[in-house]
């Protein structure tokens, strides 16, 4: 009787309940080192180990993104959050690209070397969002699948690395950012509000519909606002051109220095306070504002003598100024083209170009 046949009949004994488990399995290892011994050889020794291989440690931590696990929602009534940050190693984030929908988006520094994203969103009925956080060539950006979720907000925290470039969008939800230095900001919303401050940037642009604009303690080359039916209101900015624009709502500039001033409106006040210009800095400034049925208020330094050259329209409506003894150039109703005395003889100037319908213009010290 061969090895195999010997296999199977300890098998079938096992079966029939003829012997136990364990006396089945001796005599199985029996029968197999009978066969070894017939064929004059050994068990085959194990292979050599081989050497141990240290893996090199990454460069730094990959990218984090944590979405906690959560039922389907077959009514779509879920709130759901995720987590997500990235470990920053150099002195400079070349992009970072941040995108969200329906809800509210915070932005501010923090004193550590990490990008830190806590979100929330809502999924449409059983949509994956796909979110990622993504990382390439020191740009960062938060991708998700926008059809996918009814909205998506987040609050973030960024080290206070130069950012050239940083892009914000939301939609029906305001975005509020503050204390980053970038060289470009681009910020934009629409049918909500837009509040930033201490901004450090060459080129700041922020744009929404619906929605007031709040630029507070600021530091740039160029500053663009734009909204409609809402109101602009600029504190505390230093920059070399500001362009504010909006519809059927004030704008306001309050305490800035700001070189070139380009303001528009429609149906409602421009305020300008300039009692903070600096008389002493040898720069001409210049303001040029137009509205239709809303006053323009200017109020000039009031301790300090800032020559200005003024050209003014309205109709049906009043020009005043008072304060400064003025040369009157051209005048007519509702016309004025003047200049202070020492206008030409001054290193530093202002130069007002102020126009109306409706209403009046009023330059006051």
């Amino acid at each position: 009787m061969d090895a195999n046949e010997q296999k199977l009949k300890v098998l079938n004994m096992l079966q029939e309940g003829t012997i136990s488990q364990s006396e089945a399995l001796e005599l199985l290892e029996l029968i197999g080192a009978e066969m070894t011994a017939k064929k004059g050889t050994s068990p085959t020794p194990p292979p050599p180990a081989k050497p141990e291989v240290r893996r090199q440690p990454p460069e730094h931590e990959p990218i984090k993104l944590t979405i906690p696990e959560s039922p389907i929602d077959f009514m779509g009534g879920s709130h759901q959050t995720f987590s997500a940050s990235a470990d920053v190693y150099t002195d400079v984030i070349e992009t970072l690209k941040l995108v969200g929908k329906n809800s509210k988006i915070s932005i501010r520094t923090h004193q550590h070397s990490t990008i830190l994203i806590e979100g929330r969103y809502k999924p449409v009925r059983n949509g994956d969002p796909m979110i990622r956080f993504e990382e390439q060539g020191g740009s960062y950006a938060l991708n998700y699948n926008y059809h996918a979720v009814s909205y998506m907000g987040f609050d973030v925290s960024v080290p206070e690395n130069l950012i050239r470039w940083f892009y914000v969008e939301n939609s029906n939800a305001e975005i509020t950012l503050a204390g980053v230095a970038t060289t470009e900001l681009n910020v934009a919303t629409k049918n909500a509000g837009l509040k930033l401050r201490s901004i450090q940037s060459e080129v700041v642009v922020a744009s929404t519909k619906n929605g007031n604009i709040e630029l507070n303690e600021a530091e740039a080359t160029k500053i663009e606002l734009g909204t409609t039916n809402a109101e602009i209101n600029v504190r505390n900015v230093k920059a070399n051109y500001a362009e504010l624009f909006t519809t059927n709502a004030s704008v306001v500039s309050d305490c800035n220095q700001i070189m070139a001033t380009n303001l528009r409106t429609k149906n409602a006040n421009i305020w300008l306070d300039l009692t903070t210009l600096d008389a002493d800095a040898d720069v001409q400034y210049m303001i040029d504002g137009q509205t239709t049925n809303g006053n323009i208020d200017v109020l000039l330094p009031y301790t300090e003598d800032l020559p200005y050259k003024i050209n003014a329209n309205t109709k049906r409506g009043r020009i005043r100024t008072t304060g400064s003894e003025l040369l009157v150039i051209a005048s007519d109703k509702g016309y004025l083209d003047g200049k202070t005395v020492h206008y030409n003889d001054s290193a530093t100037k202002l130069d007002l170009v102020l126009q109306t319908t409706n209403a009046d213009i009023n330059i006051n010290k």
